[in-house]
């Protein structure tokens, strides 16, 4: 039996590769866990400062999670881009 390590595919680093959120938001949100909410995920902190919404986080952690125990293939990252696209689409269409 193996069992799940610490997950090599940072939650936060995903979001900003997807362009969900810049560099700079997320260390902010590393400076806030740091500072005063140190119980909290950094996904937790992204949709709370509002950087991205708690359902692109949700979706987001899913795949992380799953990738614990197999590596992301190259269709993984692609629906992973396909979905942050729309959803940046969808957001500059309501600005």
């Amino acid at each position: 039996m193996t069992t799940a390590t610490a997950n090599p595919v940072n939650l936060g680093d995903l979001l900003a590769a997807a362009g969900l959120v810049t560099r700079e938001q997320l260390a902010h949100a590393v400076r806030v866990q740091r500072e005063r909410m140190q119980e909290q995920r950094i996904g937790r902190i992204l949709a709370f400062l509002g950087y991205v919404p708690q359902h692109v986080i949700e979706r987001y952690a899913e795949k992380q999670a799953r990738w614990r125990e197999q590596p992301p293939s190259v269709d993984d990252l692609c629906a992973l881009a396909d979905y942050a696209a729309a959803w940046a689409e969808d957001l500059a269409r309501r600005l």
